[in-house]
C-alpha cells in the first residue's frame, strides 16, 4: 500500500521489484501482479542476478512478450545467474539457460519463444 501511494506522489505509472528467490512483482494502475521465482534453485552467489534480471526483461519487451511473460523470463535467467559463483562466469548465453532449466525438468518454452523471436 505504501508503495502505490509513493508511486502517486512521484507521478510512476509502472513499478517493477524483484523480491530474490520470491519472484518479482510489477505494480501499475495500482494492481500488483506477482510472478513466482524459479523454484529449486541451490543459490550460490547473488552477483549479477539483478543486472540479469533487467537485461533479461529489457530483451523480452523488445522481443514482444506481454510483462507477466517478461518476468517469468527475467526470473528464469536470474535463476540460472544464481547458480553460478562470480559476475561474468554466471550471465549465461540463452542457450546454457535452457540447459540449464531442462536439466532440472523445468519448463522452458518461455526461453525457447524469445530464443526463436530473436533469431
Amino acid at each position: 500500500e505504501e508503495i502505490k501511494k509513493a508511486m502517486k506522489r512521484k507521478g510512476l505509472k509502472k513499478l517493477l521489484l524483484t523480491l530474490g528467490d520470491a519472484g518479482a512483482m510489477m505494480i501499475e494502475n495500482e494492481k500488483a501482479l506477482v510472478i513466482p521465482g524459479v523454484q529449486g534453485i541451490a543459490a550460490v552467489d547473488p552477483t549479477a542476478a539483478g543486472d540479469s534480471f533487467v537485461g533479461a526483461f529489457c530483451t523480452a519487451k523488445v522481443a514482444g512478450l506481454t510483462d507477466a511473460e517478461a518476468i517469468s523470463f527475467s526470473n528464469m535467467i536470474a535463476a540460472r545467474t544464481v547458480s553460478l559463483m562470480g559476475a561474468q562466469p554466471s550471465l549465461s548465453s540463452l542457450d546454457q539457460a535452457i540447459a540449464f532449466h531442462q536439466q532440472a525438468g523445468r519448463d522452458t518454452a518461455i526461453l525457447e519463444k524469445v530464443k526463436e523471436i530473436l533469431k
